[in-house]
């Protein structure tokens, strides 16, 4: 495992690299960050794994302004990550935020991206309204955040409903997963919401069906919502699957890693040669 700093546009990123073969990009949901894939880039050399720290999350600088949090100004920061990194063509796979984040860069760069793995994510909201209202509640969740603190947020955070069935969770896990949230600091956390949350990103619903890029979305089964999610979004998009993965919810990846990780290999062996 190697892990360095690299000077991105103006912001300091770490970035974690491991294995070998065709370069793949990992990206973390919120509150999350690179270490949340240690478990597969130490056990998996089969593809060269790129995780890095996104904007504001774990050793990844936190700028004041949010603007500068923007889901295009993270993009751009990624393709100049992989060329840092001397990579032409490489594949994502990207969980919930990540997801998002990984979606606008195979819209934006579909000649550099070969294939992507969406684990309980959107394409976005697709009315003015759902935007608005969704900006609202993050703004409030963001000033909640910059409140009370990172401590007193995770706290609040690892009891909503979309992480209910982590309860099956061993207590090392919760804690690995606990301890990456406590990393975090307020304003990183505050401004990704504020400059990437679901609302304020644009909506990629209809960019999606002209999509030429391989896609395979996994959920769990037992998170609705998103699978709902998946399945209207597979039902517009030219190349994709969707895999439904069972005793899961949102985390798919924590609540059943081999089943999740056995779908993603088959998926990036028959796409990334």
């Amino acid at each position: 495992m190697k892990e360095e700093m690299l000077d991105v546009r103006g912001v300091r990123y770490r970035v974690l690299t491991a294995g070998s073969g065709f370069p793949v990009l990992l990206l973390h949901g919120f509150t999350g960050s690179a270490g949340v894939w240690r478990p597969v880039m130490e056990n998996n050399a089969q593809f060269l794994w790129i995780a890095p720290d996104l904007l504001g999350h774990g050793q990844t600088d936190a700028p004041m302004q949010a603007s500068r949090y923007t889901i295009d100004q993270q993009i751009a920061d990624l393709m100049d990550i992989v060329r840092q990194l001397g990579f032409a063509a490489f594949a994502c796979l990207g969980y919930s935020m990540g997801g998002r984040v990984a979606l606008g860069l195979s819209l934006h760069y579909s000649q550099h991206v070969k294939a992507i793995v969406l684990e309980s994510s959107s394409p976005g909201l697709a009315s003015e309204e759902e935007r608005q209202t969704r900006i609202a509640r993050d703004e409030e969740l963001a000033n909640r955040i910059e409140a009370i603190g990172v401590k007193s947020f995770v706290r609040e955070w690892e009891r909503i409903p979309l992480f209910a069935t982590q309860s099956r969770l061993t207590e090392a896990t919760l804690q690995q997963q606990r301890d990456i949230r406590l990393q975090q600091i307020p304003r990183g956390l505050a401004n990704s919401l504020r400059g990437m949350g679901t609302g304020v990103q644009p909506s990629y619903w209809l960019g999606i069906s002209e999509m030429q890029v391989p896609v395979l979305l996994v959920t769990g089964e037992e998170d609705n919502k998103f699978s709902k999610i998946a399945e209207r979004m597979t039902a517009i998009m030219q190349s994709s699957e969707h895999i439904s993965i069972r005793d899961a919810g949102h985390t798919v990846h924590l609540e059943q890693p081999s089943l999740f990780w056995n779908a993603v290999f088959t998926f990036l062996r028959s796409r990334c040669r």
